[in-house]
Order: C-alpha cells, then structure tokens, then sequence
C-alpha cells in the first residue's frame, strides 16, 4: 500500500457555534496528512434539533471533501466528536443518521471534549476544559475511569461559557439602567452593538427570545471589550466565569481522585482561547486549591478526532487481522 493509496479516515468537531470536518489521508506508517477542510453552521442536536444538526454536519463534510477533491472515495473510519451527544439515546439517533448516508466503514462517535484531551495527552489521561458557546469539563484517569462536570446546556448549567457570560452582561446592563449608582458600559455597549436606541428595546429584545444560543454567546465579545476597558462590572463577569470554570475542572480530579504531582489540562474553546485574563485566573484558581496542573491550548480539536478515527481504523483492522 502506498500512501497515496492508503485509506481515508474522518475527523468531526461539532459544537455550538460551528461543525469542523477535516478528511484525511492515512500511511503506512499510521501517520496521516489532512486532505481537506471544511466547515458550517452547529450541530450541537440538543440545542439546534436533528434536522439543523445533520444538515450541518453534511454540508462540512461534503465542503472537506470538495475541498480534497475526493467526493467519491469511501471513507474507512470517521469519528464525530458532537457537543450534546454524551447521551446514549442522542448517540443511537447519529448513529442511524449516519448509517443510513453510509457515512463510513468504522463510526466512532464521542462528545466533544474527549479529542480536545486526546490532543493534549496521548495516553488520555488528564482533563479536558471547554468554554465556547457551552461549557464543559472532562476527564480520565490512568484506571481508564472517565467524570465530566457541566456540558448539560443552559437550562442546567454551562458556567463560564460564552453564553453564560453574554447572559450575565446583558442582565448587568439592564439593572444598571434603574439603579442610578451603577457605572457600567455594558449597557451603551449593548445597544451599540444591536442598533437599538433604549434600554426598553434591548430589554424586549431579550424578552422576545428572537436570538438563538450561538448569537447570544456571540454577543460575549461585548462584555469582552467593556472589561478591557476598565468596566468593573464586565471584569467581574469574567472573574466569575473563570472561577466556574475553575471549579468544573476539580469536580473532575476530585471524583476521579487524581493525586499525581501535576495534572495535564488541556483548554479548548473560544473563551479559553482567546481570553488569556480567564486562562490565567483558571490556574491561579485552581493553583489556590492545591492543584499543580500541566495546561495546553488546543486551538484545532478537530485534529483529536482525526486521531480517534485513525485508532478506530486501526483497531477495526486488527481485528480483522487476529480473526
């Protein structure tokens, strides 16, 4: 086999915000070189339903594959690593929709937090931090035992995420506009940036419920800009979502009772990846509980998932081989 010939293999990272698919060729050597990219709207299946979920889950797959120039090649091994599919009744639900477009040879699908480890750790021991549009905290130990905190969405919980802050900015500029003491400018900030005139609008604006959880978790870049500005207010947010974040993590090491020296943790999500006042007051939170971790960036999950398929594939062959 040479390595223009070798099999093909896919990675999927779907959150809230956005789906990344990356198609892959593999070695002989068990490498692999990407081949094409692509990428749409989020197919997180608990927030924006089946129908929107594979529909965008089928547009970046298809753009990853019009982008390698290989739409008719079958795919030996694919692993989609979905926000919202830890559930085992969404799991079945993917797994039909993607045996019936015969997505791939081998499936492995996971939530989108265990390639974000994988990408950090080649054993996947440590844990994984995700703050994007949700927020989500897993976790494994060297006895192969698995923990997550948070990832049950905002109806539950989601502290630190994106939306959470973009919640909690709204919410302060609102009250700022009937308690004649408060100095904020979230407030000028919000209505700037919806085009709207009065804190009435902006407050039936929010009553309306007419923005879905990506577009408000967008508007998180506004109490971004306030807090470095020197809004006290809006850095308080972010000291609040860094704390809860800081708190999924050890709910994680402590039921998993991870007691090594330093713990791997690797941080993923727009929040973390672009916030670095969050990472920052993330490990001086948890250093202040006794806690020594190792930190990552993980700016491309989705390369996590090219590697879970590419074990997928491998295991499926070894199979076949000791058969």
């Amino acid at each position: 086999m040479t390595e223009s010939s070798g099999p093909l293999i896919l990675g999927v990272d779907g959150g809230g915000t956005n789906t990344i698919a990356w198609l892959a060729r593999v070695s002989d050597d068990g490498s692999f070189e990407v081949m094409g990219k692509g990428c749409s709207g989020p197919s997180n299946v608990h927030n924006v339903g089946p129908e929107k979920a594979f529909h965008h889950l089928s547009e970046a797959m298809d753009a990853a594959r019009a982008d390698a120039g290989l739409q008719a090649e079958s795919i030996a091994a694919a692993c989609l690593a979905l926000a919202g599919s830890a559930r085992v009744e969404m799991q079945q639900q993917i797994t039909q929709w993607a045996e019936q477009i015969q997505l791939a040879t081998k499936l492995h699908i996971t939530h989108d937090a265990f390639p974000v480890l994988c990408s950090a750790a080649a054993d996947g021991v440590g844990v994984a931090l995700i703050a994007g549009t949700g927020s989500i905290a897993f976790g494994s130990n060297e006895h192969g035992q698995t923990a997550r905190s948070g990832g049950l969405g905002p109806d539950v919980g989601d502290k630190g995420s994106g939306l959470a802050i973009a919640l909690q900015g709204l919410q302060a500029a609102v009250e700022s506009a009937t308690q004649p003491l408060a100095t904020t400018s979230l407030c000028t900030l919000f209505l700037q940036e919806l085009n709207l005139e009065t804190v009435s609008e902006l407050e039936a604006v929010i009553a309306a419920d007419v923005m879905d959880r990506p577009t408000i978790a967008g508007l998180a870049k506004i109490v971004f800009q306030a807090c470095d500005q020197g809004d006290r207010q809006a850095h308080a947010i972010m000291q609040q979502a860094a704390e809860d974040l800081a708190q999924l993590v050890m709910q994680v090491i402590h039921e998993l009772e991870m007691h090594q020296d330093s713990i791997r943790l690797a941080m993923a999500g727009g929040v973390l990846l672009h916030r670095r006042d969050v990472r920052d007051h993330v490990l001086a939170t948890l250093k202040q509980q006794g806690l020594t971790v190792i930190p990552t960036i993980v700016a491309e999950p989705v390369r996590g998932t090219l590697q879970l398929a590419l074990r997928t594939w491998m295991d499926s062959r070894d199979g076949e081989c000791g058969s």
